[in-house]
């Protein structure tokens, strides 16, 4: 699914299939807009789904992702998903993800070095995934909707935010105690 020589990104494209043993990364979307995928991704040796654009070309946006995803990567920083961007703004940005995740447990899942407003929904994890989700400063307005682990338990004490300009929904926070929040009576 890439396409690294028109600046505008191929629209309405459906792909499914089988990602597997592809070598280094399972699926690599560049270029890519208002589309759906379908799509196991198993056994790639770095990433399952990699989406880095090229400079002064769009990222993938407004695309629905339906993806099961084993066994991919083997190194610390080899994660099953990676959003990231070769320019300086932006990145992938509105699309819907429903993903199962069953990662090495030398691995980590998902890593978004540059991306805006996806929508992680549903998400599950294996229990015995030693990360969950890397958020670096330039990832902002993500949200995290039902990510859970197998067993239940959210995912949100396994999520780092660099930018802490993400959202995480289904689970209570514990604010920053500041005595003007308070009043007597």
């Amino acid at each position: 699914a890439n396409d690294s020589v028109n600046t505008t990104p191929n629209t309405a494209s459906r792909i499914s299939g089988i990602f597997s043993q592809n070598g280094a990364i399972g699926l690599s979307i560049e270029q890519l807009a208002k589309s759906k995928i379908y799509a196991v991704v198993q056994s790639n040796t770095s990433f399952g789904v990699k989406s880095r654009n090229q400079a002064g070309l769009a990222w993938m946006q407004w695309c629905d992702l339906d993806l099961w995803l084993e066994n991919n990567g083997g190194g610390v920083d080899l994660y099953q998903i990676l959003l990231d961007s070769a320019d300086a703004s932006g990145g992938p940005q509105d699309n819907s993800w429903r993903c199962r995740i069953d990662p090495l447990s030398t691995n980590k899942s998902i890593h978004i070095v540059k991306g805006e407003r996806n929508r992680f929904i549903e998400t599950i994890f294996t229990d015995d995934a030693t990360g969950a989700v890397d958020l670096d400063a330039g990832a902002k307005d993500n949200y995290f909707k039902d990510c859970r682990y197998s067993s239940g338990t959210v995912i949100g004490s396994r999520i780092t935010d660099v930018g802490a300009r993400n959202y995480i929904y289904g689970e209570w926070k514990t604010p920053t105690f500041a005595a003007g929040n308070f009043t007597a009576g």
